[in-house]
């Protein structure tokens, strides 16, 4: 049985973790609010089955918290940022034909969390036969555990993601893993991908940059104030529980 995640995740994010899914399941619309049932919608008193399958038919939700997000983020990206950086980096800042990343989305999908959620990690990562880096986004609700130096330096984070498993070709099953990013005892970065139950499914391994190791976990959150570790207040959050 899978482990329960307050039993190790960070104390912010248990304690922030029901705003974050509030806030989410406004943005997702009406479905997501009616089939999360009494959570939004509580059972008047005495009332019947069948009487709050209807009350919950005809109660009416009302997408503010999508269409501020909408506005705010069109208002930020509706001109094209102007960047400034080493030619070297110039292909991280277009719409390159790489699958994995593409400048435009991560830059419009940035600021959606950050004005939704006020939060959003990138971890830099590369494909593991080689290849150019590119940076990974995770939402406020996937970086579950972080500890930082007396400096204040990031030396652990964990990540939850979610992969697709493909059993035969009509059949495909998804799997909650944990990518574990850690300094270690010798100074040098690791990765391993964790089960549920944070059993190790992966060996411990050192990425490396140019054919050496690091020393530091390339890993940024972006914040509603900074980039920090530490949680802001979500910016969506007043209007979503008036929602």
């Amino acid at each position: 049985m899978a482990k329960k995640l307050s039993e190790f995740a960070h104390p912010d994010y248990v304690h922030y973790l029901p705003d974050w899914d509030k806030i989410r399941d406004c943005l997702k619309g009406e479905r997501a609010i009616k089939d999360a049932g009494t959570k939004y919608l509580p059972r008047l008193k005495a009332q019947s089955q069948e009487d709050y399958d209807n009350y919950l038919c005809r109660a009416l939700f009302f997408p503010i918290t999508g269409k501020t997000v909408a506005s705010l983020v069109g208002l930020a990206t509706s001109k094209k940022p102007k960047i400034e950086s080493p030619e070297t980096m110039s292909q991280y800042f277009s719409d390159t034909q790489s699958a994995q990343y593409q400048f435009s989305e991560f830059y419009v999908g940035t600021f959606n969390e950050v004005v939704l959620q006020g939060r959003l990690g990138v971890l830099i990562d590369a494909p593991d036969r080689g290849g150019e880096p590119y940076p990974v986004p995770y939402i406020a609700e996937n970086f579950v555990n972080w500890a930082e130096d007396p400096a204040g330096k990031l030396n652990m984070i964990l990540l939850r993601e979610y992969v697709s498993k493909t059993e035969d070709k009509f059949s495909t099953t998804v799997e909650c893993r944990f990518r574990h990013c850690y300094i270690g005892a010798d100074g040098v970065y690791y990765q391993e991908m964790l089960d549920e139950d944070l059993k190790p499914v992966t060996a411990a391994f050192a990425p490396t940059f140019s054919g050496s190791t690091i020393d530091y976990i390339p890993f940024t959150c972006i914040g509603a104030s900074g980039c920090h570790m530490w949680v802001d207040k979500p910016p969506m959050l007043d209007i979503s529980t008036i929602n």
